[in-house]
């Protein structure tokens, strides 16, 4: 486990919580797709976290690889040398630890990793001044070489400064180093950053350690040492002691040994005998196949092994004189100049050792026993050993030699008891049984019966305890297994020990699970044993459990340790989130989840939402599902309150549990105007003027919104609104803004609210102001008017005529008037005044609107108060029309003076007259010069006429709230300028007379029956009156063709269209686009022709021409429908 070191390392960075792969998924889940930071984000936290992990893998498995590959080896050699030498703790250069197996050492580096390099010694700067030269490496070594052969390696010098610097290197002092090739040379400079190269040569002469270094020189800095090391991995002969065991004096005994090298490097092993060396020439040691120091014999006397590498069978020779313990040192020479020394053991004389077995195991061992003499009676006793130290050369006392019978139970000879036949060899059989997990040491005596001669056979026997593995060691099963089935994991059991062991395995039960071992009980010999472990879930859990297996006579069971997890019925979700989105308020969003049991076991499942409050209430679902089988389950959502719902839906199946994150969004509409109002001031009669409404939808639901157009300050109220669009569709947070055209045919201050209805929420009102001034009468002798001069106004209007004369030299400036009552009263047919004048504004007629329901056209909603209370308050003491507490019986008013007034010589008749609405009236105005007698100048009379417009309707006056018109001397008059020129009346024009009809005749003229002779004279009206006159004169004068008077009259026909533009839109060459418009005609008959400038081919009238002819009574307007056809 190198976690630590990992930790340590990159401290917060692997400590810290890991960016794991389901944060990573959580973010690409709960995305709703509003921002493009947070995938951004997502993204660069996915590459982040891959990069981390890889690097962390590569760096962990080079690490454990290392590790593991180190341990491997030292174990195998630790095992090797403990079997062949023992114990070696007196030799501890026989094994030595694998301190350079170490991974990547740039990837240790990268990481900032301590490397095993980093242990060498490195040369210390002699004072504190920084070094000029860099060396790389900083030490060389050579570590795989043959003695004869030549190696090179480079040594680099990087000029670290920033200036120029000499640079001289002195070689190593060693012969076996040299340096071939110098550059920049002696007092050579190297520049800054730049580097210099030496070749570094090695010439070994033998395979042993070398060491040496280079001394790089400069001026005014320390002297840089670069170490210079060769040395290689000693190879290492196995084993070191070679135990020959026992041999009867006088006897050969072959005993054959396996070598090995377990160091990494190769080599040459010369044996010889410890007395013979060191010798100058380590070939004449070993001159033959054996090297003998008695009584042992070593052969062959020279090994060569490659690391690993196992040598043939080594033998050695024994061959006792006498019965005693023989040990003999060997000194083994290496070719890399190591010496080591290896013991040779022999005990001459009865000795018997038994191998390591277990307990309660039996070994037998067979001594064949030669009586060279009479027939001799003997019986076996088994008796305790002395051993009491006797220093060497001294004899042991008899006082310390005991004979005790051994008390163990543990050696048996057989027969125990009998007769030595003469010339005979006799077999025994030697039983070894140990009880206990201990060493056995006794001596059995041989005891002849009546013969003082007593035979000992020293017998030893050790136990150890049974070796039993378990292949593998432990059981993890991965993944998760359906409870209720029952699977097998095979596994083995490997028996390492000398004898047989009985095992009995031990069967878990719970309520949870069930696990047992086939075989449950047996015997295992030295072999491999294959077992089936059996398991059966009952809940579903994680169990981590061991099975016990006892093993006879062991005093540890075995342990196997088991990790499962069972799982019970599995229904899986379609999705892991149920995403409603946006959500109006007042509807409810449905959709459904699909339920899937994988599994072959039948499921009862719950899914219910995962509450917080205790209060809240929950709807459950519930059903069971077949194996392999599927439903839906429709999910409901019905909003209380407008919120942000992020809720859990847990799904539960018998013991185990799942999630499902519910997530909406509950809102209502919500649009707002960024105007509250709109006022338009000062527009005159007749001319539209535009302004803007601007909605703003507040939230992400399109919502729906219509304007209650027709019903504002329509239906003859003097204003019209028109507003586009009048519906539509406001998207989420859409600012649209809407544009109110308003249209007038009448005089007065306008207020209304333009009301917005948007979906379920309450109307919401625009307060609109308009004040229209000018006159909505039109006089038809000055000419057509451009729209629909003949409807008229909309509401009945008074007109009383004044007539003024004008004189230029008037200084008057103002005219006071002051009137009693009403300026301008109500008059009969006459001119009379009427008694009680016109209705009173708020008399009669008040009290009868109080009991008439309005009738001004607006709907309820327009009705509704959009105001709080105190603002009501305020708007009725500036209403636009609050009755006065008391009424004026004198009026005064004062404006400019205009002129004299007077009914002479101008007089308009009637003097008052009522113009209805939608319709026309005739008034006369008359000149009656002052001067009647004949004048032959001609002089001229200046005058005006002014009308006063009153309304004597209460509604055209005032409607409360939203119209006020004012009236009378409140109210610009009308005013029509009025000239007249006085002149002759006839005028006399007579061609080639001086202003007297001539008459030339003879008096023979009157003898003729007919004598006559005509003159002409013209007359010619030079007024705009017609005229009568008569012609008289004496005989003999008469007027033959008296001239009558003539008048004609001339109609003015008005043309109007229903529109004045048409929009084709967007159009697809050489497609027909068509469009509809009316051609209206007041007035007279006329003939029309419809006339295109520019290419008659893109637009067409058709008709192109045709008649107009009003029907009876004249002055009815009549109308003809056009269609005008564009083809781009």
């Amino acid at each position: 486990d190198i976690s630590q070191i990992l930790a340590d390392t990159f401290k917060n960075t692997y400590t810290r919580d890991i960016i794991g792969k389901d944060t990573l998924s959580n973010l690409d889940q709960t995305k709703t797709g509003q921002s493009s930071y947070r995938e951004e984000h997502a993204e660069e936290l996915r590459r982040d976290y891959q990069r981390r992990v890889a690097e962390a893998d590569m760096l962990e498995s080079s690490i454990t690889q290392a590790l593991a590959q180190a341990a491997a080896k030292e174990g195998r050699a630790y095992k090797e040398l403990t079997e062949n030498v023992g114990d070696f703790s007196d030799h501890p250069g026989l094994f030595t630890k694998s301190a350079f197996w170490c991974p990547d050492e740039d990837l240790l580096r990268r990481n900032n990793l301590i490397s095993p390099r980093d242990y060498l010694p490195t040369q210390k700067p002699a004072d504190e001044r920084a070094p000029v030269f860099q060396a790389k490496p900083q030490v060389i070594i050579f570590s795989d070489y043959a003695v004869g052969q030549v190696y090179e390696s480079t040594l680099e010098l990087t000029n670290v400064t920033n200036a120029s610097c000499h640079v001289r290197v002195v070689p190593p002092a060693t012969p076996y180093f040299s340096i071939g090739l110098r550059f920049p040379g002696d007092g050579g400079v190297v520049a800054p950053g730049l580097s210099c190269r030496y070749t570094l040569r090695f010439t070994p002469d033998s395979l042993g350690n070398y060491e040496d270094f280079v001394v790089v020189e400069s001026p005014a800095a320390p002297q840089l040492l670069v170490p210079v090391e060769a040395w290689r991995p000693p190879p290492i002969l196995t084993p070191r002691v070679l135990d020959c065991g026992n041999c009867l004096v006088g006897g050969v005994k072959f005993v054959e040994f396996r070598c090995q090298n377990v160091g990494l490097s190769s080599g040459s092993f010369y044996v010889a005998p410890k007395d013979q060396w060191p010798n100058s020439n380590l070939r004449s040691v070993s001159r033959t196949y054996f090297s003998e120091q008695p009584p042992f014999a070593v052969g062959p006397s020279l090994l060569v092994l490659q690391p690993g590498e196992v040598a043939a069978v080594e033998q050695v020779v024994f061959f006792p004189t006498a019965a005693e313990k023989s040990r003999r040192l060997f000194t083994v020479v290496c070719d890399n100049c190591q010496v080591k020394d290896i013991s040779i053991e022999l005990t001459a004389g009865h000795f018997v050792r038994f191998g390591p077995c277990s307990p309660h195991s039996v070994q037998r061992k067979t001594l064949v026993v030669r009586n060279n003499h009479l027939e001799l009676p003997f019986y076996w006793q088994i008796m305790k050993p002395n051993l009491h130290p006797v220093l060497p050369g001294e004899a042991p006392e008899s006082s310390h030699i005991h004979f005790h019978p051994a008390a163990d139970d543990v050696f048996h000879i057989s027969p125990a008891s009998g007769v030595l036949g003469p010339g005979q060899d006799h077999e025994f059989h030697l039983t070894f049984s140990p009880k206990e997990l201990e060493d056995y040491h006794s001596v059995c005596h041989l005891v002849l019966i009546d013969v003082v001669v007593t035979m000992e056979i020293e017998v030893k026997g050790s136990t150890e305890p049974y070796h039993i593995l378990l292949e593998p060691y432990a059981v993890v099963i991965p993944g998760e297994i359906s409870m209720g089935a029952a699977i097998r994991r095979p596994f083995k059991m490997w028996n390492h020990s000398k004898q047989f062991a009985s095992f009995q395995w031990e069967k878990l039960e719970n309520s949870c699970y069930t696990m047992e071992v086939e075989p449950s009980a047996g015997r295992i010999e030295n072999e491999c044993f294959d077992f089936d472990l059996i398991l059966t879930g009952r809940k579903p859990e994680k169990v981590e459990t061991a099975l016990i297996c006892n093993i006879q006579h062991h005093h540890q069971p075995v342990i196997l340790p088991v990790e499962v997890s069972f799982k019970g019925p599995t229904v899986t979700v379609s999705v892991p989130s149920v995403d409603f989105g946006l959500v109006r308020f007042g509807n409810q969003a449905r959709t459904s989840l699909l339920l899937t049991n994988t599994t072959q076991l039948e499921s009862f499942w719950t899914l219910e939402e995962k509450l917080h409050q205790p209060q809240d209430h929950r709807d459950t679902q519930r059903g069971a599902l077949p194996p392999l089988a599927s439903c839906d389950v429709e999910l409901v959502f019905r909003p209380r309150f407008c919120q942000q719902l992020e809720t859990e839906l847990e799904l539960t199946v018998e013991d185990g549990t799942g999630h499902v994150w519910v997530r909406a969004d509950v809102q209502s509409p919500r649009v707002c105007f960024l105007n509250s109002e709109l006022v338009l001031s000062e527009l005159y009669f007749g001319v539209p003027a535009k302004g803007s409404v601007t909605l703003f939808n507040q939230t992400l639901l399109p919502s729906r919104f219509s304007w209650f157009v027709r019903s504002l300050l329509a239906d003859g109220k003097g204003a019209a609104f028109r507003v586009l669009p009048e519906s539509g569709l406001l998207g989420p947070f859409e600012t649209l803004t809407v544009d109110v055209t308003a249209y007038n045919d009448m005089w007065g201050e306008y207020t209304d609210h333009l009301v917005c209805k948007v979906g379920e929420l309450e109307p919401v009102g625009v307060l609109m102001m308009m004040t229209v001034k000018g006159c909505p009468l039109y006089f038809q002798m000055t000419g057509p008017a451009a729209d629909d001069q003949f409807q008229g106004p909309v509401i009945d209007i008074r007109m009383d005529w004044e007539t003024y004369n004008t004189d230029q030299n008037d200084r008057k400036l103002v005219d006071v008037l002051v009137s009693y009552g009403e300026h301008f009263p109500l008059k009969d047919a006459d001119g009379n005044e009427l008694l009680g004048g016109a209705p009173g504004l708020f008399g009669e007629t008040m009290r009868e609107r109080r009991r008439t329901p309005p009738s001004d056209g607006t709907s309820d909603v327009a009705k509704r108060e959009f105001v709080t209370e105190d603002e009501r308050e305020e708007r009725e003491e500036s209403c636009l029309c609050r009755p006065p507490a008391k009424k004026n019986l004198i009026s005064v008013h004062i404006r400019p003076h205009l002129g004299d007034l007077s009914d002479s010589p101008y007089c308009v008749t009637p003097r008052q007259t009522v113009i209805p609405a939608k319709s026309s009236g005739n008034v006369r105005v008359s000149f009656t010069p002052l001067t009647l007698s004949p004048s032959d100048g001609v002089s001229t009379c200046a005058g005006l006429a002014l009308g006063f417009m009153s309304l004597d309707s209460e509604t055209a006056v005032c409607i409360p709230g939203k119209v006020r018109r004012a009236r009378g001397l409140d109210l610009e008059p009308v005013r029509v300028d009025l000239q007249a020129a006085v002149q002759p009346v006839l005028l006399v024009q007579m061609d080639e007379y001086d202003g007297v009809l001539e008459f030339n005749a003879s008096a023979g003229d009157l003898l003729r029956a007919e004598s006559d002779e005509e003159r002409s004279v013209r007359l010619m009206n030079a007024t705009e009156t017609p005229l009568r006159f008569r012609l008289e004169t004496q005989p003999p004068f008469s007027v033959l063709k008296p001239t009558v008077p003539l008048s004609a009259y001339l109609d003015l026909p008005a043309l109007s269209l229903s529109a004045d533009s048409l929009s084709f839109g967007f159009c697809y060459v050489g497609q027909t686009q068509t469009r509809e418009i009316d051609l209206h005609s007041h007035g007279a008959h006329t003939y029309w022709k419809a006339l295109t400038e520019g290419d008659p081919r893109v637009f067409r009238v058709t008709p192109d021409s045709g008649l107009l002819r009003p029907e009876k009574p004249p002055g009815v307007t009549c109308s003809q429908r056009l269609q005008v056809s564009f083809t781009p």
